[in-house]
């Protein structure tokens, strides 16, 4: 009797500390005090991205700037992320095209998530679109921008965020443009880094693209990013893609065109572009996104025909589901946490606990490639060219693989754009935004790069030479998505098997200690 008494105690005992440690788990403090790397969300990666640029595509379609669809997005929303808590201040502009595409006037959406520290995170993406419902370019970014954003609503997180939905991206990045140049040294210094979210659903292989290449010197700086989102993109087993080397003017891995990161690239600041895209297409034309036959010359973005959901949904949905989920959960684990930012980024910043420097190493070398045609004139490497940047600041470009005609590709490229979408602003021209995007440099890039090429490759020298990075821990506290209700429940199951174990246990001692009395009772 007194073997099955101990038995029963250990049982209970073992019960015990299993539910406590259930509870734990499923509170988040377990994970916190072993450093768990876990990332998880309370819903699947990619769901509401998916239903967020359907949306998009379908009641918002040809989302021009100026144009009526455009404005009824935007109202839509500010309600939406007000309705999660968010104060939403704006950034106005009015500007011509840099594609000779005529003037426009839109309105970006800019809102925070205030972290520990008011050194921050910028999330973009751009919800006009070009001549087409706009479904890939771009309700794919901004559906992972707002899945995150309503993700984190409620959450404490170790750095700020700060979202930007851009307007005016297709005309040439004039939202985004206009929002660097309102902003103080003071606060483009509290931006650590920049990720921007642009046509990441369709493409056959999600890309990207990082570093800032100065053509002067053929170097690199803030390589970091590429270097954390490779790391962490290995660790959730997703396959990141580098574009080939092309036309000697897009060094690996930059791209400080096309899109609405270049004009904080252009002030300095480290940025990450994803995009889903080929690259394989012909001599260098990004713009082919995918080899399927059911898209002609493989472009869908621009294009009426293809970028709208009714089609991508009918024939690319398992690939855009893969893309988004990917994508999604990506910029997840960065705001929470887990992007690895060197200390000379962070400065004099108190970051959360960090884990065993040793345990991440950054590269002490970047790849460098000398542009063979450095001197020759370029066009934008896409229709959406960015103002303030010169022909070499716009060089960006990934794994070495092939080297085309410099001179040939971006014209096409402009053709394709002026006759596969028309403006009904203004009539496109040819020659113009060869022209537009060179006066442009010399207002935005002379002013701003003189101040910071200095800086960059001071803070690219001691990146290098410094290899110890800062790596957040998190835990449910800093970077969890919710409370585990599924562990909660079967911690409250064994709780009261606990119990019920604990009320054998106490009636096998009374009915034990009756026995003894009456035993005592007969010898007397």
């Amino acid at each position: 009797m007194k073997l099955g008494m101990k038995t029963k105690l250990a049982t209970a005992a073992l019960s015990l500390v299993l539910a406590v440690a259930l509870i734990l788990s499923g509170t988040g403090l377990l994970g916190a005090s072993f450093g768990s790397r876990t990332v998880y969300a309370d819903e699947a990666y990619g769901e509401k991205a998916y239903e967020y640029m359907k949306k998009m595509s379908q009641e918002y379609s040809f989302r021009i700037s100026t144009q009526p669809a455009n404005a009824e997005c935007r109202a839509w929303l500010k309600k939406l992320v007000s309705g999660w808590g968010y104060k939403i201040s704006t950034s106005k502009f009015d500007a011509d095209s840099t594609h000779g595409w005529g003037r426009f006037s839109g309105e970006s959406l800019i809102f925070d998530k205030k972290g520990k520290t008011d050194r921050m995170l910028l999330i973009c993406a751009h919800y006009d679109s070009a001549w087409a419902a706009g479904c890939d370019d771009n309700g794919s970014g901004v559906g992972v921008l707002l899945e995150n954003a309503e993700r984190v609503a409620k959450m404490d997180l170790p750095y700020s965020v700060r979202f930007a939905l851009f307007d005016g991206e297709e005309p040439g990045c004039l939202g985004s443009t206009a929002y660097v140049q309102s902003l103080s040294q003071e606060e483009l210094d509290r931006i650590l880094c920049v990720i921007n979210l642009d046509s990441v659903a369709a493409g056959d292989h999600l890309m990207i693209y990082s570093g800032n290449y100065d053509a002067a010197t053929a170097t690199f700086s803030e390589l970091w990013p590429l270097y954390s989102a490779q790391e962490l993109a290995d660790e959730f087993d997703i396959k990141l893609s580098l574009h080939p080397e092309v036309n000697g003017k897009f060094p690996v891995p930059s791209k400080m065109t096309g899109s609405d990161h270049a004009p904080f690239a252009a002030a300095g600041k480290p940025y990450i572009y994803f995009e889903a895209s080929n690259w394989m297409g012909g001599d260098w034309d990004n713009f082919y996104q995918t080899d399927s036959p059911l898209v002609e010359k493989g472009k869908i973005m621009h294009n009426e025909q293809y970028d709208n959901f009714e089609f991508l949904d009918a024939n690319f949905k398992a690939q855009i589901q893969k893309h988004l989920a990917e994508v999604s959960q990506l910029v997840y684990a960065m705001m929470i946490g887990y992007m690895e930012i060197p200390k000379d980024v962070l400065g004099d910043v108190d970051e959360p606990t960090t884990e065993d420097p040793s345990k991440a190493e950054t590269p002490t070398s970047a790849p460098v490639e000398n542009p063979t045609n450095e001197d020759a004139e370029t066009k934008p490497s896409e229709t959406t060219a960015v103002p303030g940047s010169t022909a070499e600041e716009s060089a960006s470009g990934e794994d070495i693989t092939t080297t085309a005609d410099a001179t040939t590709a971006p014209e096409t490229s402009t053709e394709e754009e002026t006759t596969t979408a028309e403006p009904t602003t203004a009539e496109p021209t040819t020659e113009e935004p060869t022209t537009v995007p060179e006066t442009t440099t010399e207002e935005v890039t002379t002013t701003v790069e003189e101040n910071t090429t200095e800086a960059a490759s001071e803070t690219t020298a001691a990146a290098t030479e410094e290899e110890t990075t800062t790596e957040a821990l998190i835990d449910k506290e800093e970077g969890g998505s919710g409370v585990n209700w599924i562990a909660i429940l079967i911690a409250a199951v064994i709780l009261l098997l606990v119990g019920f174990l604990i009320f054998l246990f106490t009636l096998s001692m009374i009915q034990e200690r009756r026995a003894q009395n009456k035993r005592d009772r007969k010898e007397k």
